[in-house]
């Protein structure tokens, strides 16, 4: 179910920019612009948005997509009776498509890669759903050294991390099932968020930018 639906009241925080809001929006949201990195696609007027060969290229336009979505006129811009999801793909294919004209070429046919038909303006009028591509090593790899990291870290932070990032609980569900205040919720969880960029960037994914 798209967050939004989750949580109706979500929209007015998002669009008033909230921190916990903007969060988990990227979470949810994350795999759907990085698969559209790892595949590649075509418009209907033929320009091409070529496969991004890196993980640091994914991860970093990734981030370019959510610094642009997430700007105040990108937030009240959205409407909430429509999904999110083709929203934001269409941010992640006019970005990709002016950074093709900026950089004055089109990759070739052949740079596609894994899906060679994934025709983004037709997937995004049926809901935005990509499919993650079966070869996907880097992102295994991303994931297992993800679980790695936060493995190493206390139990109360293990248990920030589980509840908060695979049980999607609010940071005041956490609080109240671990018995802590929310500060301290919102303390732990910005010193895991840390710990994980920080020992992505030394395993070599991301770049130096995404330790800060």
């Amino acid at each position: 179910m798209p967050v939004f639906e989750q949580e109706p009241q979500l929209i007015q925080r998002f669009r008033a920019g909230q921190r916990e809001a903007l969060e988990r929006v990227y979470r949810f949201y994350f795999d759907d612009v990085y698969r559209l990195g790892q595949h590649g696609f075509v418009t209907r007027e033929g320009r091409r948005g070529g496969r991004l060969e890196s993980e640091a290229d994914r991860l970093d336009f990734v981030q370019d997509v959510f610094m642009r979505a997430f700007t105040v006129e990108a937030r009240l811009s959205y409407d909430p009776q429509r999904p999110y999801r083709p929203f934001l793909l269409r941010i992640a294919r006019n970005l990709r498509v002016d950074l093709a004209r900026r950089v004055a070429r089109e990759p070739s046919a052949g740079k596609l890669g894994v899906c060679d038909h994934l025709h983004i303006d037709d997937l995004i009028e049926r809901g935005g759903a990509i499919p993650a591509p079966e070869a996907s090593l880097h992102y295994q790899k991303l994931v297992e050294q993800t679980a790695s990291i936060v493995s190493e870290l206390t139990p109360e932070v293990r248990d920030v991390a589980r509840l908060r990032f695979v049980e999607e609980l609010s940071q005041v569900q956490v609080a109240s099932q671990l018995g802590k205040t929310r500060r301290h919720v919102r303390t732990l969880e910005s010193r895991l968020l840390q710990t994980v960029r920080k020992g992505l960037v030394r395993a070599g994914f991301g770049t130096k930018a995404t330790e800060k």
